[in-house]
């Protein structure tokens, strides 16, 4: 299968379809609203859209839009802010191949991410997953994912990291405090 990725812009052809997976993978207390979403795609250059896209079933259909991974570059770490691949094209490797693809992009910068507590299988398996990829779960870092708007509300998560060693030049508490305070803060 030939993998395609791409940046999307909100003048992408796939910005649409992603802002549906976008909304159909998150509960509106974990996304921001699509408008917002736009925006700060078009203005904020520390972040980034970049989507992965699969051959069609004919041989000449233009690359279908598989899914997609939202992150931030802060200079000293990368905050992965949304990861969505298509419900139909689960399972096929194409969240690994994001992950892994950013990783090989910001070779050896720290990456911080948020995962919902391990409580059911579906949880528990979204931590396994990011496991499997090199990321380590913090228990022991009490994390309040600060809200998207005024109408929602902060959610109890983890955070998970890879490439986080005592050398780097950050820790899990700036990184903390970088995210509450240049992605959720600065947006509402």
């Amino acid at each position: 299968m030939h993998i395609q990725f791409q940046p999307i812009t909100p003048q992408h052809s796939h910005f649409e379809p992603m802002s549906r997976l976008y909304q159909a993978s998150f509960p509106p207390d974990e996304r921001r609203p699509v408008s917002q979403l736009r925006q700060i795609a078009q203005s904020e250059s520390r972040f980034s859209i970049l989507g992965i896209a699969i051959p069609q079933a004919e041989a000449h259909g233009s690359p279908q839009f598989a899914g997609f991974i939202a992150y931030w570059h802060f200079g000293t770490f990368i905050y992965v802010e949304h990861l969505a691949t298509q419900p139909q094209l689960r399972s096929q490797g194409l969240g690994k191949t994001l992950v892994e693809h950013l990783q090989s992009m910001f070779r050896g910068l720290p990456i911080v991410l948020e995962v919902e507590p391990a409580v059911d299988h579906v949880t528990t398996r979204r931590i396994a997953f990011y496991q499997r990829l090199g990321f380590r779960l913090h228990t022991r870092y009490r994390y309040m994912q600060p809200a998207y708007s005024p109408a929602t509300q902060p959610l109890p998560l983890r955070l998970m990291t890879c490439h986080l060693t005592p050398r780097c030049h950050i820790t899990l508490r700036q990184m903390a405090q970088t995210i509450a305070r240049e992605v959720y803060q600065n947006y509402y």
